[in-house]
């Protein structure tokens, strides 16, 4: 099967020797372009939504590597993070962007607390449940040494943390091996069942927050398949890699992850993990 070679300069329409400048006059032709295909009938549009989508996020790559870094950026004085006042508000939909985006929901604020603290604190069981199946860790706790759950307002947002507590990638992300361990054979879900928004596996949650050993489980134990992509068609390689999780880039690598795996903005695994220098891309991974 031949190897797809779509890069961020393909997706945005640019050549590769391209300045910011030309980037922005592109990036403008571009919006301007959907804007006029929205205007037509549905049958008639030729720029989907998705497309656009990678188009934004290709800019937002090839621009400024260091842009995306702001999704996590907190206020100086309270530590909030865009993802905090939207939990704040319970703006589901803004969520789920922001995290697809790459925003941190385990970050705290002055007080200590997380986005799922708050949630907790004034009453959302829906935004509870967003963000549990986001990958909050439930059992991290603020400077009052409350775990989120402990703030529950209502036995209605109490219910939900027991519900979802349940469930094995609530577990995995917040790094239960034990939990694991001791409830393999009653867990119903095959191992490498695709969860939630983002469609990812047990593996994916487990190298993406960096959690080493219990990927490690997964794979030896109970066998995951380490190539199975994401909605973005990021493998748990490219995860890992984005989030500089060094030992477990090599780890997959030594068990003989697929380096070659192109994701929908057009990056291997490598380049996934450019920002972190030579400490991922040194890693033997290979474009």
């Amino acid at each position: 099967m031949a190897t797809s070679t779509v890069t961020l300069y393909n997706i945005l329409g640019v050549a590769k020797a391209s300045d910011d400048v030309q980037l922005r006059i592109t990036y403008r032709e571009r919006i301007h372009q959907f804007k006029a295909d929205r205007q037509k009938t549905p049958g008639n549009r030729t720029i989907t939504a998705e497309q656009f989508r990678q188009i934004c996020r290709a800019y937002e790559r090839l621009s400024d590597h260091d842009k995306r870094k702001q999704i996590n950026a907190q206020d100086p004085v309270t530590g909030h993070t865009p993802l905090y006042c939207a939990a704040c508000t319970c703006n589901v939909e803004a969520v789920h962007y922001l995290i697809e985006q790459g925003a941190n929901p385990d970050l705290v604020q002055q007080a200590g607390s997380t986005a799922l603290h708050v949630a907790a604190f004034y009453g959302y069981p829906e935004m509870v449940q967003c963000l549990l199946e986001s990958e909050a860790d439930y059992q991290l706790k603020n400077s009052l040494g409350n775990l989120a759950e402990h703030e529950s307002y209502n036995d209605e947002v109490r219910n939900a943390f027991s519900a979802l507590k349940k469930t094995p990638f609530v577990q995995a992300a917040a790094n239960q091996l034990d939990w694991f361990k001791n409830n393999a054979h009653n867990i119903q879900e095959h191992i490498d069942v695709q969860y939630h928004v983002q469609r990812q596996t047990l593996l994916h949650c487990a190298c993406k927050k960096g959690h080493f050993d219990l990927a490690k489980w997964l794979i030896e134990a109970r066998s995951a398949k380490l190539d199975l992509v994401d909605i973005n068609l990021n493998s748990a390689l490219h995860l890992a890699a984005y989030g500089g999780h060094t030992s477990i880039v090599q780890y997959l690598l030594y068990r003989g992850a697929n380096s070659t795996l192109i994701n929908k903005l057009g990056m291997t695994a490598e380049q996934e993990g450019i920002v972190h220098g030579t400490r991922i891309t040194g890693c033997g991974l290979k474009q």
